[in-house]
């Protein structure tokens, strides 16, 4: 407890009970959150730490450097306690049910605890727990569970310190090798050694077509019965040939492979066009070279390299996926050696956007070179049913981001809400910076502070079940340009303001940088990728005028020209609820100008809740703005009303007629109107407080103009 109210409490942790079975401890470290807190042979930590949660890591060195782990969560709550304080309530969901259809004793299994929550603050901490083990701190997590029934305990932390628990069983089985769902299951212990499995056809040296009947045979290796040969020829095959295999598409093929040689090669291929052609995608590793993946007949692009070197006589867990989304072959796969964790992410992700990308077609076994290459435990499961959804993260576009306040920080809206997933929901949107985790939730959306500099931020989204994708994207945060001044260019610039949702006022001063640019600045919700993200826009258009957007299209109350190096000042009132705004501009030196009264927000953003962002862009030339201030509130114009047209006739033909004029339709939402002109062209008519005017018209068409000015010197005309 914070006894003294000073935010902090002394706290005393010990680790003397470490020990070492066979000599001594010889080094205790203490860290928090990768920090290192004390690192030396005094197994005491003595510190202030400030009210809180605090999970404090305590690694321990023996005298040969063998180290061992623990961690204690330390709470600080605020001088004298809270009494009052409701404990939260663990929620670690529903009792789930696994299939470890790698048959390697292991499966990733999704832990949930989004269903918890506090009443009187927030949760701070979360830990699942397995016996003595933390297995992870997160809201959602995604670990590897053994095959059977695993009792894990939720543990949350509210911000008051109280804690609460709940359990959750999470069964993992073994498949069965008649599971319906799969394409193929096959792990050849039925076969007597020597046997060629129905429906594989093995074919010869070269990667050639021609069959080569009993180079590939079932065989016991490494204790159990598997199926491969021991062929030293380059380039041979085993595929499998069963109905309908040479149609497969979108699927994951799993399985392991050994090899007894590193001198010798073993691999799996996926999408094989056998018998019609020799094309493939392939898992390989060769003469000891790491694992990769590799096409043949066409070509993959991307990170094909999944980093594992192979051994000899160690099996090796495979899971290769194949899908085609929207023109694009997409390869992932994964090795690990078996008896170890499956990762938890693709090591190696390849696309094939070529003519000769493959979209459908079997797997098989290729092999070469020395020693005996084997596999076993193969399935194939549709990515199009619901043992696999395809899960997609989008990060969104890059941004530039202005540090707008000179603080060395600005706060970057990251979204990933065009992630999508086939068949279930995404349960956690997870940003990382290096290792550093910036948000993880169920949120698509989040604001976070970044520093001045070049940031990639990498999204992994994950779904029930456990499946990821991830995704970058690039963030600069950039220096103010002069003080309080940005430049437009051909991209997209954006920079946060407090977000808005009422009515507010934003005035700047902007500078177009030649006489016939086309430079924009707008206001959106989140950094503007395009022009369709802006709602409110106002630009020097390429015919030399100021002009504004008005619902689908660009429109201007009247003709305003500007000049190169000129300034211009710039004021905009918004409704973001009524989705309308007015801007005015005063060149410099001059008098303030209507530019657009009440225009309607662009079309593609009718319905936007939210400004909280403004942007410059300049497809040609460029444009500088300057001093960009938003204050909520702020006068809403008035609205013009003219009446309708009117048609008089000349009653004694003098050549003239008396006309009254009526602007009584007129109104201010947030005051009162006190001036109302009425002109015709550049004839002012009428100028003063009625909203009534008799006026005398010649014979013929007029066009008159009514300006309404409201009590904050606001107006409208129509």
């Amino acid at each position: 407890t914070d006894t003294d109210g000073d935010g902090s409490a002394l706290v005393v942790l010990s680790g003397g009970e470490s020990y070492d079975p066979d000599g001594g401890v010889v080094s205790y470290r203490w860290s928090e959150g990768g920090v290192v807190l004390q690192d030396s042979g005094n197994d005491t930590l003595i510190r202030e730490f400030s009210v809180g949660v605090h999970e404090i890591e305590l690694l321990v060195v023996d005298q040969d450097g063998l180290t061992d782990r623990d961690s204690v969560v330390v709470t600080i709550v605020s001088s004298g306690g809270d009494p009052t304080n409701s404990a939260p309530i663990a929620d670690a969901g529903p009792d789930a049910e696994y299939v470890d259809y790698t048959k390697d004793g292991w499966e990733l299994v999704t832990l949930d605890a989004s269903g918890s929550y506090d009443e009187d603050g927030v949760i701070v901490s979360y830990r699942w727990i397995q016996g003595a083990t933390v297995l992870a701190t997160s809201a959602v997590a995604v670990v590897a569970m053994p095959v059977g029934v695993n009792t894990i305990t939720l543990e949350v932390t509210d911000d008051g310190g109280a804690k609460s628990t709940d359990t959750v069983l999470v069964a993992v089985t073994q498949p069965s090798d008649s599971d319906p769902s799969a394409l193929l299951t096959e792990d050849f212990e039925a076969l007597a050694s020597g046997q060629v499995p129905n429906d594989w056809t093995a074919t010869g040296a070269n990667n050639s077509l021609n069959p080569a009947p009993n180079s590939y045979t079932v065989r016991t290796s490494g204790g159990t019965k598997a199926f491969g040969t021991s062929d030293t020829s380059f380039n041979t095959h085993a595929h499998f040939t069963g109905a309908g295999a040479d149609q497969w598409t979108n699927y994951e093929f799993t399985g392991r492979m050994r090899l007894s040689d590193i001198g010798g090669g073993v691999g799996v291929t996926v999408l094989s066009a056998y018998p019609s052609a020799d094309k493939y995608y392939k898992l390989r590793t060769y003469w000891g070279n790491a694992f990769e993946l590799d096409a043949h007949g066409t070509s993959l692009g991307g990170d094909t390299s999944l980093g594992v070197a192979p051994q000899a006589n160690v099996w090796y867990r495979f899971r290769v996926q194949v899908e085609d989304v929207s023109g694009v072959t997409h390869v992932r796969a994964r090795v690990w050696a078996d008896g170890t964790g499956e990762p938890t992410t693709w090591q190696a992700d390849a696309t094939d956007d070529t003519s000769t990308r493959l979209t459908a077609g079997t797997v098989g076994i290729w092999a070469m070179d020395a020693g005996e290459k084997v596999v076993d435990d193969l399935v194939v499961q549709s990515l199009d049913g619901s043992s696999q959804p395809t899960i997609t993260a989008n990060a969104g576009v890059d941004q530039s981001v202005s540090d707008s306040d000179g603080d060395g920080f600005a706060t970057v809206q990251l979204d990933g809400s065009g992630s999508s997933v086939s068949a279930g929901a995404i349960v956690e949107y997870r940003w990382t910076e290096g290792a550093s985790v910036l948000y993880a939730g169920a949120n698509p959306t989040t604001n976070v502070d970044l520093a001045v500099g070049s940031h990639t931020i990498t999204l992994r989204v994950t779904d029930g079940a456990g499946n990821y994708d991830n995704d970058d994207v690039v963030v600069v945060v950039t220096q103010p340009s002069g003080g309080d001044c940005q430049t437009s260019n051909s991209g997209w610039q954006g920079f946060t303001t407090a977000a808005q949702s009422g009515v507010f006022t934003a005035e700047f001063d902007a500078t177009p940088n030649g006489a016939a640019i086309d430079g924009l600045t707008c206001f959106s919700n989140g950094p503007a990728g395009g022009y369709a993200d802006g709602a409110v826009i106002v630009r020097f258009n390429t015919s030399g005028k100021i002009d504004a957007r008005n619902g689908a299209t660009y429109a201007a109350d009247q003709s305003i020209a500007y000049a190169a190096g000129q300034s211009y000042h710039f004021r905009l009132i918004v409704d973001v609820a009524a989705h309308t705004y007015s801007a005015y501009v005063t060149p410099a030196g001059g008098s303030e100008q209507l530019l657009a009264s009440n225009y309607a927000f662009r079309s593609e953003q009718a319905n936007v809740s939210k400004l909280d962002c403004w942007n410059i862009n300049a497809s040609t030339g460029s444009h500088e703005v300057c001093d960009m201030q938003v204050s909520s509130g702020g006068n809403q114009p008035p609205l013009a009303e003219a009446g309708p047209n009117q048609s008089i006739a000349d009653a004694d033909e003098n050549g003239s007629e008396p006309v009254s004029l009526d602007a009584s339709g007129s109104s201010d939402p947030d005051g009162s109107i006190t001036n109302y002109r009425w002109s015709d062209g550049a004839t002012v008519l009428y100028d003063g407080p009625n909203a009534t005017a008799n006026v005398t018209l010649d014979q013929g068409s007029h066009t008159l103009t009514l300006t309404v000015t409201d009590d904050d010197g606001a107006q409208s005309s129509d």
